[in-house]
């Protein structure tokens, strides 16, 4: 229950695709926050939303080993490692379905941080999804745990460089369940470990990924990666596989040691591993059915192709999506090998689903619809197939191509703005629908409004016997939801009408174009505020360390005071998020002055932007722990700066560049690609630079840091690539210089997305290894003194 109503309240946040990774990953996380624990009963398996065991992408958790990677709690322990409030206002981005897209809304919309891109990074990765190459977070960085400080542990000193691999084939039937890497570390000190990483195809790009949290003992050792035979196969690798971005992190989940691509195995097919006991082949198709002889489809039949390689009952179900990515039917098929629907020995079926007509009717919703399958264990409901790797779209229908149920509005529903109290403020939007109603029965009519970006403000439903015939309903949308969403209309008003709990009718339609201001407001929660702004110089330079917002604000609270959070965003004109900030004021029903001070520095760092800037209000009551109870859009627009009034970053980007190949042996092969990038410094200091590398393809290559003393004035800092990445990921430059971000002493101090091109290089002209392990292996051993003793073993 508190799963599907994770679904539900994700609605108002605009996250609207189901069965997506960040929806519902999001549900799965909810369930645990609403129930305040961190375990999620899945199909009888305790899954500890904590536990990186549990939550890092591969097929085992909560003990258990299951048919597919384990997608559906990645990102809720993410969630729950990340700030809560943070993730939530994330989520009111629209259309979210990845986790760079989330990755993405999160960098741009929490507090102020801005130290801690890597540490955001390093939590994406230990959930198994390598975020190593996506640009750098940057400002405004929040954690709710794992906020980990200077341990004084010496990085670069566990990985040995040692590496070797083998298959596994347990049963001993010549198909090999994994594929293990074994990685020789040499660890100081007896403890916990987390050891993790990727494998890749020779093109690049992250596939497969393995971890291993265990305990080792000080000394030279070995930790075993295990990659899934299944994995293998389903990505379709063959070749040489590259191991990539391992990485080696204490008990304490610090990384301590990593490389980016330190090791090849030798070539597979990928046919050599195990498949799926049953998985989607790709092929489906679909068309209209009717069964009456009248115009209409009664059934939309999608067929796929399955292939089946373990003799089972299964179970498919398919998930119809609109174009939004909600869901409008589902339907169960359960076939068996027993049955005529699979052959008596495993293969390739066609499986066949029909979905009711009646249903995509009522939904209005026109195709190409998608389809998300799963597929279950018979016997135990074990989930075998997930919709989020097996969706694919239809033929383009539309709704109106499907039978009804002749239960359906008549005509669009109308609207208007009503004051029940006489106080000039509008307390609901009435909305009045009529309907044609084919049979007696019970009805329930529900109304949903949305901003003009899709997201939810407020719903209502009724239910209510109704006669055969014409019949009207009205129904009252809350205008206090409406006011503390703080977005004026128009609006847009979903309804739908629904006999037991099937969907048989909707009907869309748009609003006036309403102010919020004209509702009334919740309570004593309504604020009456006004803006101004000026520029604070704290430290007598000159220079404004601050954006300071001056508000006049009071509710309608008489005598004692309620105390209340502010959060304000910064926006410039363009719509670019700058900077946010936050202030607690304890409020009544006199006026009183409350100021939020935007970081100066943030000002000037961003986009050297000049002109005014729309700040974004949400305020949030703490006595009802820390809801929000009003949300202005745009509430004001500030005056007109320049940046260059506001404290300036202590070094920033100078925009030089030049390149070169070094060659550190004299072999006539670059051992190095060496990138100098022009600084402009107006503080001495520590400085430290880090930079990616990516080639004509967009793919990543390999990345570099150096931290260097830098005095003011014009400066260069070099960045070197290993020319061995170079070589060994095979695509001729120029290259590109991405996401390259400066640091004083932790502190982002610039950033700059792309930054530089490259000369032309040949890949072949870079260094390639100078040792190359052939495969074939002897010992014997050595008596050195002549004792008949053995010493060592060669």
């Amino acid at each position: 229950m508190n799963h599907e109503y994770g679904h539900i309240a994700s609605d108002s946040n605009g996250v609207n695709n189901r069965y997506e990774p960040v929806e519902e990953n999001w549900a799965n996380y909810f369930s645990c926050k609403s129930r305040e624990t961190t375990v999620y009963d899945f199909w009888g398996t305790a899954i500890d939303v904590t536990n990186l065991e549990d939550t890092d992408g591969d097929r085992q958790a909560g003990g258990q080993t299951y048919a597919e990677d384990f997608w559906n709690f990645q990102l809720a322990g993410i969630y729950w490692q990340l700030a809560e409030n943070s993730v939530i206002s994330s989520l009111k981005t629209s259309g979210l379905n990845t986790p760079q897209q989330f990755y993405n809304a999160y960098k741009t919309t929490v507090a102020a941080d801005t130290n801690r891109s890597k540490e955001i990074k390093r939590i994406f990765r230990d959930h198994g999804i390598n975020a190593q190459a996506w640009a750098p977070a940057g400002y405004n960085i929040g954690l709710r745990q794992f906020e980990v400080e200077s341990t004084g542990i010496q990085a670069g000193q566990y990985l040995t460089g040692a590496y070797a691999h083998g298959v596994v084939d347990g049963n001993g039937d010549g198909t090999y369940e994994g594929l293990n890497i074994y990685v020789t570390v040499n660890i100081s000190a007896t403890g916990a470990y987390y050891l993790l990483g990727f494998i890749s195809p020779a093109s690049g790009g992250d596939v497969c990924f393995a971890s291993n949290y265990t305990n080792v003992s000080a000394g030279i050792r070995n930790i075993t990666l295990s990659f899934s035979g299944e994995c293998i196969f389903k990505n379709q690798l063959d070749g040489v596989y590259m191991l990539s971005n391992i990485a080696l992190e204490n008990g304490s989940l610090v990384e301590i040691d990593s490389a980016s691509q330190p090791y090849n195995t030798s070539s597979y097919n990928h046919t050599q591993f195990s498949s799926p006991r049953i998985f989607y082949t790709g092929t489906h198709s679909d068309t209209g059915l009717n069964t009456d002889g009248d115009p209409a489809y009664e059934f939309l039949k999608v067929t796929v192709e399955m292939n089946v390689s373990t003799s089972g009952n299964f179970t498919m179900q398919g998930v119809l999506l609109d174009g939004n990515g909600n869901p409008i039917f589902s339907r169960n098929h359960h076939f068996s090998q027993a049955e005529a629907l699979l052959p008596t020995a495993p293969g390739v079926i066609n499986i066949s689903l029909n979905f009711t007509g009646m249903q995509i009717r009522a939904s209005q919703a026109n195709g190409p619809y998608t389809v998300q399958l799963y597929v279950y264990n018979g016997s135990n409901y074990e989930l075998l197939v997930y919709s989020y790797s097996t969706g694919f779209n239809t033929s383009a229908y539309n709704a109106s191509d499907f039978e009804g149920s002749g239960t359906e509005f008549a005509g669009t529903p109308t609207e208007s703005a009503v004051d029940t109290d006489n106080n000039t403020f509008y307390n609901q939007i009435q909305v009045n629908a009529t309907l044609n109603i084919s049979a007696d029965g019970t009805y329930v009519l529900s109304a949903h409004l949305y901003d003009g970006s899709g997201t939810a403000i407020t719903s209502t439903a009724n239910s209510t016997n109704l006669s055969a015939g014409t019949q009207q309903m009205t129904l009252a949308l809350d205008g206090r939801d409406i006011r503390s969403k703080a977005v004026n209309g128009p609006y847009n008003i979903t309804c739908r009408l629904y006999s037991g709990q099937n969907l048989v009718s909707s009907a869309t339609r748009s609003t006036a174009s309403y102010a919020y201001a004209s509702f009334d407001a919740y309570g004593d929660d309504y604020f009456t505020i006004a803006y101004a702004d000026h520029g604070t110089d704290a430290g007598g330079d000159g220079k404004y360390d601050y954006l300071t917002l001056d508000m006049n604000a009071s509710t309608k609270l008489n005598g004692s005071y309620a105390t209340y959070k502010f959060v304000a965003s910064l926006y410039d004109a363009s719509g670019t998020f700058v900077t946010q900030s936050d202030v607690n004021a304890s409020l009544n029903n006199q006026s009183k002055s409350v100021q939020v001070n935007f970081t100066g520095e943030h000002v000037w760092a961003k986009k050297k932007v000049n002109g005014t800037y729309n700040i974004t209000l949400e305020i949030y009551r703490y006595a009802s722990n820390g809801t929000l109870v009003a949300e202005l859009k745009n509430v004001y627009t500030t005056s007109a700066y320049n940046y260059t009034q506001f404290e300036s970053k202590p070094a920033e980007f100078g925009g030089t560049y030049s390149d070169a190949g070094v060659d550190t042996d004299g072999d006539s092969l670059y051992n190095l690609l060496r990138v100098s990038v022009g600084v402009n410094v107006s503080e001495n200091g520590t400085y430290s630079l880090t930079g990616y590398l990516y080639d004509v393809n967009g793919s990543y290559i390999v990345s570099d840091d150096n931290e260097t003393e830098l005095a003011s004035g014009a400066k260069t800092v070099f960045l070197y690539f290993d020319g061995y990445e170079v070589y060994n990921h095979g695509v001729n430059g120029s290259y590109t210089l991405k996401n390259i971000v400066l640091y004083k002493n932790g502190s982002q101090a610039d950033y700059k997305e792309t930054a530089y091109n490259t000369t032309s290089y040949a890949y072949t002209s870079f260094q390639r290894s100078q040792v190359a392990l052939t495969g074939n292996y002897s010992s014997y051993g050595l008596d050195t003194n002549n004792n008949s003793k053995y010493r060592p073993l060669a």
